[in-house]
Parts: structure tokens; C-alpha cells; sequence
């Protein structure tokens, strides 16, 4: 008997605990309401409700420290503020724009072609910067379109259609130090680091004033982890030939990963001096200043970009994170979604996604994305976060 009186009780408790829920969201959703219509008492009210029922919830004091702080009442609204950070510092996410920018998860374009299918790999072969050598490589101008549609693959990642292309193409004496600097780039697309050296160095042992083959016999340098010998080679390139933004960017790169944030923003500066519409440069120049808590210079560098390119698969998680830092949860979540769809296991866009969640009380939704994100790799900070905000 005793058995069937506990079970009836846990039948009845649940129940009455969802109804419960349900009336803590009603009270904060009508005090919301009630703030937008500049119906201040009525918001309190409700506010204060929320508050008696959930007073281990910072959100409910982040809410009423608004409507202190349009009503005047600054020192309970600070009060409040502080309340809410003592019962969890991330919680402040909600009413602060630094904090999202800070603890929301970045990306920045990088030469990493272990997946040519990931988002924001760069590709280091641009037709603009070697059109601005051809006169120096003296190359018949009959060639001109083949070779830009050679480039054009290997920007699309079409490597095998690129090496075909490729292959089409008479060796001359003219044009022969181009030919083994393209085969070094599918080389290099391909992982095949020390063959991709082996055909920079070719290119340039037939023309030393190369000055691209040099960038990219550094770039595999670098991702080879031979720091020096990178830093020496993009030096070479760029006194070569001091006027080619991809040289300046790939040496922002460099400084990035030897830790070198100032020098790495000289760079990339000096990259947008040649080029104001180097749309990675810029992207990843605001990632950097992001880093600074330059925020503001940030947000409006990224922007620019989403601006000019509303329609790119790619930039969509940037426009996400515009609309994550601006507050706008809702179309964040949106965006953040639309980039998933095309790049369905990217950790970055599932974090973010998750916090967004977090912050319109989608609570168990949030956590299990950001959960997945942790799956996917695990990061330290971000596991600080889940655990902050989901345990």
C-alpha cells in the first residue's frame, strides 16, 4: 500500500512541477512583456515574482536591474548586478555584449587542408597577386586563361581537375618555374608537404626573383612547423616584391602562431593597405582585435564583410556572431543553423549556437549543443562554460 501512495505522489509531483515551470517562464515572459511597453510597475512586479520562486536563477535579477536602472534606481540596480554574478559570473552574458564577444567561439581563415570541405580554408593562390608578376615571369599572354582557370580550381579546391588542367600545358623555358610552383600548390593541397617543397624549390632554383614561389615554399614551412626557415623564405618574398597582400597575410599567419599578436596586426594592416577588399585579412584582422577587446573596431570590420556578401555560405557564422553580440538571439540561432546545415559536425557554430540557446532559456536544447560541440573537440574553456552553465 505504501508503495502505491508513493507512486501516486511522484505521478501528481510531476505534473505539478512542469506547471510550476511554466509559471516562473509566464512571470518572467510578462515582465518582458510589460519592460517593451514601458509598463515599469507591472514589470517589477512580475520580476519580483520570478525572483521569490527562482532566487538561485540570476537571470531573474539581470531582468529586474533593468527596469531599477530605467527607473532611476541605479544603486539596487547595480545591487542586482551583483547578485547575479555571485550566483554565476556568465550569467552577465545576457546584459553585455563584451562577454558574448569574448566567450563566443571565433574562426579566422588558416591554411588547413586536412579537410578541404571545413569552412575558411584559405587557399594561397590568388590569380590577382600573380597577375601582378606575370610581366615580371614574362609569360606569353595566350596562356594567361589557362592558367587562371588552373588558379580558379585550386582556390575551389578542385585539385584533380586543377592537376588536369595543369598537365595540358606546354613546358617552356618561359613558364616552366610557374608550372613547378603550381604542381607544388596540389602538392601541397594534398598533405604532400616534402613533395610540395621539392617543387617550390625547383621554381625557384629556374627563376630566383620568384617571389611567389618563396610565400609558398614558406607557407609549407610553416605548416611543416619549420618556423625560421618560413620566416626566412616569406622575407625573401616579400623583398622581392613588397606589393602582393597574400605575402603580408600569410606573415601575419606566422606571427599569429609564434604568438606575435602585435606584429601579426601589423601585417594584416599592411595587407588591407594594398588591398582594402581582402575580405579574409579583415575578417581575420577583427578576430585579433576581438581578442584585444577591441569589440566595437571588431564587430564593425565583420560588418563590412557580412554586408558585401549577404548570400556566402561561410560568412553566414559571422553574421550569426553579429547577431549573437548585438543581443538579437533569435536570428543568431537562425544563422548559426543555416551555417550547420551546410557544415553539419563544425564545433564552433554548435558552441555558439548552444550559448544562444542558453540565453532564451532554451536551457536543455543549449547544453546538449554545446555538449556536441565538446564531442566534436574538446576545449578547456568551453568546457568551463558547459559546466558553468549547464550543471
Amino acid at each position: 500500500m505504501k508503495k502505491v501512495i508513493i507512486s501516486l505522489f511522484m505521478f501528481y509531483l510531476i505534473p505539478l512541477n512542469n506547471v510550476l515551470a511554466q509559471q516562473n517562464e509566464y512571470w518572467l515572459q510578462s515582465g518582458d512583456i510589460a519592460l517593451k511597453q514601458a509598463n515599469l510597475q507591472i514589470a517589477l512586479k512580475n520580476y519580483n515574482y520570478f525572483i521569490e520562486n527562482n532566487s538561485e536563477d540570476p537571470i531573474g535579477y539581470l531582468h529586474r536591474a533593468k527596469v531599477y536602472s530605467l527607473m532611476g534606481r541605479n544603486m539596487e540596480s547595480k545591487m542586482d548586478i551583483l547578485i547575479a554574478q555571485r550566483l554565476n559570473p556568465l550569467s552577465l552574458m545576457y546584459v553585455n555584449p563584451s562577454l558574448r564577444s569574448k566567450y563566443s567561439a571565433k574562426k579566422s581563415f588558416d591554411f588547413n587542408y586536412k579537410d578541404l570541405s571545413e569552412a575558411f580554408v584559405k587557399s594561397p593562390s590568388r590569380y590577382k597577386d600573380y597577375k601582378k608578376i606575370f610581366e615580371d615571369l614574362d609569360i606569353a599572354h595566350s596562356q594567361d586563361a589557362l592558367i587562371e582557370e588552373v588558379i580558379y580550381e585550386l582556390n575551389n579546391k578542385n585539385i584533380d581537375k586543377a592537376e588536369d588542367l595543369l598537365s595540358t600545358i606546354k613546358s617552356t623555358e618561359l613558364n616552366q618555374a610557374l608550372l613547378y610552383d603550381l604542381y607544388g600548390k596540389i602538392h601541397l593541397k594534398r598533405l604532400e608537404y616534402r613533395k610540395a617543397i621539392e617543387s617550390f624549390s625547383k621554381a625557384i632554383d629556374i627563376n630566383p626573383k620568384f617571389s611567389i614561389a618563396y610565400h609558398n615554399r614558406g607557407l609549407c614551412y610553416k605548416l611543416t612547423g619549420d618556423l625560421k626557415k618560413a620566416e626566412d623564405d616569406l622575407k625573401s618574398a616579400i623583398d622581392l616584391n613588397s606589393d602582393i597582400s597574400l605575402f603580408y597575410f600569410t606573415y601575419a599567419k606566422l606571427n599569429e602562431k609564434k604568438g606575435k599578436t602585435k606584429l601579426a596586426l601589423e601585417h594584416y594592416s599592411k595587407a588591407l593597405e594594398i588591398d582594402e577588399d581582402y575580405e579574409e585579412a579583415l575578417i581575420n584582422y577583427s578576430q585579433l582585435l576581438k581578442g584585444l577587446g577591441e569589440y566595437e573596431t571588431a564587430i564593425s570590420f565583420l560588418d563590412e564583410v557580412v554586408i558585401k556578401n549577404p548570400n556566402n555560405e561561410d560568412y553566414k557564422f559571422h553574421k550569426a556572431n553579429l547577431y549573437f553580440v548585438y543581443g538579437d538571439f533569435d536570428k543568431a540561432i537562425k544563422e548559426y543553423r543555416n551555417f550547420l546545415d551546410k557544415y553539419p559536425r563544425d564545433k564552433d557554430a554548435l558552441f555558439n549556437l548552444g550559448l544562444s540557446e542558453i540565453l532564451i532559456r532554451k536551457t536543455d536544447k543549449g547544453c546538449t549543443d554545446i555538449e556536441n560541440s565538446l564531442e566534436i573537440n574538446e576545449i578547456e574553456e568551453r568546457r568551463y562554460i558547459y559546466n558553468m552553465l549547464c550543471n
